[in-house]
């Protein structure tokens, strides 16, 4: 009975189950076909339009759904998850609105308000709506998650903390409170807690409620191990485990076409930072330099913020797209809708980051770049750029990504003039002229159980030594402070320097600083070229790892290799050299100005080419094709 609608419903429901959405909604509009006014399809193809990632077709499904039962309350819900899906925030609020008022039971109309109020920016209305839903259901994951997320976001740091407990009181097997753990108990200082946590994720003794939720905690999981001493084995199972659910969450990647449009050699980058962030102000000095006549540069924003940066980067090329409202499968076919020969990947698994886009491959090649020390984790990047010393061999065994290394270094080098006028002089931070003065102006979870016990241990080898730090606000002073008491350094030896007003004011802070300690596991790209390029050395310890290397890797370009250590022992013996040796620190300081002027690190048009003869490395090695293109004159 080809117009019985039960049955086609249930094995619409069992194919979009399996992964077979379009095959899904193909059997539901047949259905519609033979009885267009049978509201059960019109629903059933809605959710197999969700599947799809088809926003806009589930928002005309459900609409006609609602058109038959307008009465019903799931389905007004679900269009208000259609056209949330298509950034309509506030029909998507009265459509939740409307669903809460037919059937109060919808927690989930409840939390997606407050998700709504939270991309609106209106943070106590989204804390209000999470806080209602876990009076509701005081184990609801996603909850207690969106509203520590927000409390986070809001600089309410202590709040957070609270939530967090609430959230371990609650859920204590749940996986993403494990992943928020790793970040609370680093807050704390609490090392046990951040021991005991690592031990349980690594024996994988918490649960995701599904795939999605699985895919979204390892994608945080992934980056935030950067910052601990891990087993790098334990490391390449969560790359492999997210290579396979990001498979399944995602989908498969669209076919590209065989041939290759004509034209030159097309290169696209793909950041949520090209504005004013570390990571595009970094890019900007090499992309910059491109060779026009042969490359052609497309942008990929993850982000809607615009500034004079994101102008700087438009002003670049015709090709500037902001993609952030999109959904991985829509940015991907946007992406591939370019033809690239090359994605260029800024982002890894960082903050705003959308690595879904990458598991569709959208280009015929792919390569991940300097957003992190790590790796995305996915089958889909064929490169991880690096250099000769930013990464050993080994660790290739250790990531599903094939290494790439380019010639020189392969972190940009960009000047920041110091402002002429600034508030950082010794005198009037209270600095006495006799003290040495050691630069630790890092990130919080950088600064690992490892790393402040040798700042200590150089601390107290050198009793008129003081540690400076910069932290963002007054919230993330007190985690500083944690952090010390925990690993046993007094307050005392402690100065706080407040932030710039801008990049020129902040590199002036390096005007009060003697040296500056390279924190590990995860070392500083930009917190070793800052204090460089003002002659300020830098002592860093070259461990195994990409994130052990990263001032290895700018000094060894530099020619400064005085201030690299191998060992802990020879880390605290090089800073208290410098701390109690005036003539060895001003030798350092001479050879890192003189080194300025004419080393291959600060040579911005050779540190291009050498990316762009990595660049068609990588095609030759994956896609000959376009090279050869361009060789013989098919580039239009």
């Amino acid at each position: 009975a080809p117009a019985y609608p039960e049955a086609r419903i249930a094995l619409a429901n069992l194919y979009r189950e399996s992964g077979r959405a379009r095959t899904a909604g193909k059997l539901c509009v047949e259905g519609l076909a033979l009885v267009p006014n049978e509201v059960s399809l019109w629903r059933a193809l809605g959710q197999a339009r969700f599947a799809q990632g088809r926003g806009r077709a589930a928002w005309k499904a459900f609409k006609n759904a609602l058109k038959l039962a307008p009465a019903d309350g799931e389905t007004h819900y679900n269009e208000g998850v259609a056209l949330q899906m298509l950034h309509r925030r506030g029909l998507a609020l009265r459509a939740y609105q409307r669903a809460l008022a037919l059937s109060p039971e919808l927690i989930a109309a409840d939390f997606n308000i407050g998700v709504i109020f939270r991309e609106q920016g209106r943070a106590q209305a989204a804390i209000s709506a999470f806080e209602h839903v876990l009076t509701r259901d005081p184990r609801h994951v996603a909850a207690h998650k969106a509203l520590a997320e927000t409390l986070l976001g809001a600089g309410r740091i202590d709040d957070w903390l609270t939530a967090f407990d609430r959230f371990e009181a609650a859920c204590p097997d749940a996986l993403p409170l494990a992943v928020m753990a790793l970040e609370a108990c680093q807050y704390r200082g609490d090392f046990a807690g951040l021991d005991r946590y690592l031990e349980r994720l690594e024996r994988d003794e918490f649960r995701a409620a599904g795939d999605t939720e699985l895919a979204d905690c390892l994608e945080e999981l992934l980056y935030l191990l950067l910052f601990f001493d891990v087993d790098p084995e334990w490391h390449l199972s969560l790359y492999k485990r997210y290579d396979a659910v990001a498979g399944r969450v995602y989908g498969r990647p669209s076919p590209l076409p065989e041939e290759r449009r004509p034209g030159k050699i097309r290169v696209g980058y793909l950041s949520g930072d090209l504005r004013s962030h570390v990571m595009g102000k970094m890019m900007w000095s090499a992309i910059e330099r491109h060779d026009r006549e042969r490359f052609e540069l497309f942008f990929y924003s993850l982000s809607t913020a615009s500034d004079e940066w994101t102008a700087r980067y438009r002003g670049l090329s015709e090709h500037f797209e902001i993609i952030a409202e999109l959904s991985e499968r829509e940015a991907a076919k946007r992406i591939a809708a370019d033809d690239l020969d090359l994605l260029v990947d800024l982002a890894t698994n960082t903050a705003g980051a959308k690595p879904g886009i990458l598991a569709l491959k959208p280009a015929r090649v792919q390569l991940t770049h300097v957003a992190s020390a790590g790796v995305v984790g996915l089958s889909a990047v064929d490169f991880k750029l690096t250099d000769a010393y930013a990464d050993l061999p080994e660790n290739q065994q250790f990531q599903l990504e094939t290494l790439l290394p380019m010639e020189g270094c392969v972190y940009p080098y960009g000047h920041v003039a110091p402002a002429p006028e600034h508030p950082f002089h010794r005198e009037r931070i209270g600095i006495a002229a006799d003290r040495i003065v050691i630069g630790g102006f890092v990130n919080q979870l950088k600064l690992s159980r490892r790393c402040l016990a040798l700042w200590r241990e150089i601390l107290e080898r050198v009793p008129n030594a003081i540690l400076a730090v910069s932290p963002r606000s007054p919230e993330h002073r007190v985690i500083y402070g944690r952090l010390f008491s925990a690993a046993g350094i007094a307050h005392s030896r402690v100065c706080v320097v407040p932030q710039g007003r801008d990049d020129a004011e902040n590199q002036a802070r390096y005007n009060i600083v003697d040296f500056v300690l390279d924190p590990m596991p995860f070392g500083s790209a930009n917190g070793s070229l800052e204090p460089l390029d003002m002659g300020v050395p830098v002592v860093t310890l070259a461990g195994r790892r990409h994130g052990e290397r990263c001032a290895y890797s700018i000094l060894a370009n530099l020619g400064v290799m005085q201030t690299v250590a191998h060992s802990g022992r020879e880390y605290v013996e090089i800073a208290v050299r410098l701390a109690t040796d005036a003539a060895f620190r001003t030798e350092v300081a001479a050879a890192i100005c003189n080194a300025l002027e004419h080393s291959a690190l600060t040579d911005m048009d050779a540190h291009t080419r050498h990316l762009e003869r990595a660049y068609l490395e990588a095609l030759e090695q994956r896609y000959p094709a376009a090279l050869h293109a361009v060789r013989d004159g098919t580039d239009g």
